[in-house]
């Protein structure tokens, strides 16, 4: 079955450009708003896999847009890849902070843009086959339900913090290399842009720490290296 896959942006060519895409690659259907204020009810009335999102719009900037789809408690949970032509780190790491799963920069190449489509798909499908508790402290992951709670309160994470998590718990005292999650989790990172892919899973890395506050710190980063996920111990006296 196809998946439906929406796009937000206020330009018709691209939506031509993306539309041919999905015919070339089948399994894509897309569907089109060039008017921000229309997306909620299309995410809402529709059964939408994944959204592509235009930064930089005339009537509303795209991160407005991102946290109105982040707020609501329907389609908060929906990807979201934004879309942008400005290579400005800083403006990456805002939207991430935001709430998006990735971005692409335009003009984008077609596998990549595939090619992130795709990883973002294969995280929001992450399934409780093998059915999880991972609980450290006070922070559990719900694998089957996909719930965080910390302290006993429910935290909501958008797919890719899910993934991310998941993977850090389950190799709960073990160093997770920089490269293995990117290569798992985003696939292989376009050479010119690697610097900014790294910045994008620190980013990702540091909106989970605030979401797991108090206990931000049971996210050890070990420099030049990775991350590990372990109870922070207690000092000695």
């Amino acid at each position: 079955m196809p998946r439906n896959i929406l796009l937000v942006d206020d330009d018709e060519s691209v939506a031509d450009l993306v539309r041919l895409t999905f015919e070339i690659n089948r399994g894509f259907r897309l569907l089109w708003v060039d008017n921000p204020s229309r997306v909620l009810s299309q995410l809402k009335s529709n059964s939408i896999d994944l959204v592509l999102l235009d930064y930089a719009m005339p009537q509303v900037d795209g991160r407005d847009v991102l946290k109105d789809i982040r707020a609501d408690h329907v389609a908060g949970g929906t990807p979201v890849i934004m879309l942008t032509a400005r290579e400005d780190e800083s403006l990456v790491t805002r939207c991430l902070d935001d709430g998006a799963d990735d971005f692409v920069f335009k003009p984008w190449r077609e596998n990549e843009l595939l090619a992130r489509m795709n990883s973002l798909l294969r995280r929001r499908e992450f399934d409780g086959r093998t059915k999880q508790l991972l609980k450290v402290g006070s922070v559990s992951l719900d694998t089957e339900l996909r719930a965080l709670t910390v302290d006993g309160e429910s935290v909501r994470l958008t797919p890719t913090e899910f993934v991310l998590l998941h993977a850090l718990m389950k190799e709960r005292g073990r160093i997770l290399e920089k490269r293995r999650i990117l290569k798992d989790l985003w696939g292989h990172s376009v050479p010119e842009y690697e610097n900014i892919h790294t910045r994008t899973l620190d980013t990702h890395i540091q909106n989970l720490r605030k979401k797991i506050a108090p206990h931000g710190d049971f996210i050890h980063t070990v420099p030049g290296v990775g991350y590990r996920f372990e109870r922070a111990k207690k000092p000695s006296r």
